[in-house]
């Protein structure tokens, strides 16, 4: 009489979240295969990334809107801007990056581009933007349409404010006048903003007194 023992081979195999169960005896090659759950890469695809909209951007201002970059691909864990611009910031947003901050005072003028890259464990994307820093505009000449003359209480002399370059004009700001009074007199701002000149209308209170 004959007695058989086949030794039973036992490997079990894991994969992220797929377990894996493989048998085979010594007498046949047939195999067991038992599937668990479902495979989960912890990073599914590298990311991509669109070219962020370019944009001018003066000196000591906030870059406004942040530029973004549109993700497309997987979530990036990294985002990263070469070259450096000072005091502007690089980071995730949602499947892209964006960029934000406030451009440094004494940043170097002119347009340089810009590679944002986004990186995970795929892989990484890169985009690009064309960033140009403007400095502060400057005031090139003070007028006034109203003619010389003297003018009484609550008449209004028109003041124009010419610059080098078109400005925004955001808020009411105001032009502090020298009128011999305390405390000075200030003009109000009428109308300009996205052109090269503005207008403010300066309104005569008692005692201003002025040559100019």
């Amino acid at each position: 009489m004959q007695i058989l023992i086949t030794t039973l081979k036992l490997t079990i195999v894991f994969f992220t979240s797929i377990m894996f169960i493989s048998c085979s005896s010594g007498e046949d090659d047939s195999d067991l295969n038992i599937s668990q759950g479902s495979l989960v890469e912890d990073n599914p695809s590298a990311p991509i990334i669109a070219h962020g909209t370019n944009q001018n951007i003066i000196r000591g201002d906030n870059v406004n809107p942040a530029i973004r970059f549109i993700g497309s691909g997987g979530t990036p864990t990294n985002c990263s801007m070469t070259p450096a611009l000072a005091d502007v910031n690089v980071a995730i947003n949602g499947t892209g990056c964006q960029i934000t901050g406030t451009v440094n005072a004494s940043a170097t003028l002119g347009t340089k581009t810009y590679t944002i890259t986004a990186t995970n464990g795929a892989g990484n994307d890169t985009g690009a933007v064309d960033i140009t820093v403007e400095d502060i505009p400057k005031v090139i000449n003070v007028t006034s349409t109203t003619t010389d003359g003297t003018y009484g209480i609550g008449y209004g002399v028109a003041v124009t404010v010419e610059f080098n370059k078109n400005v925004t004009v955001t808020g009411a700001p105001q032009l502090e006048m020298e009128t011999n009074n305390t405390p000075d007199t200030k003009a109000d701002y009428v109308s300009g903003s996205g052109g090269a000149t503005l207008i403010f209308t300066y309104t005569v209170v008692d005692n201003d007194a002025t040559a100019d």
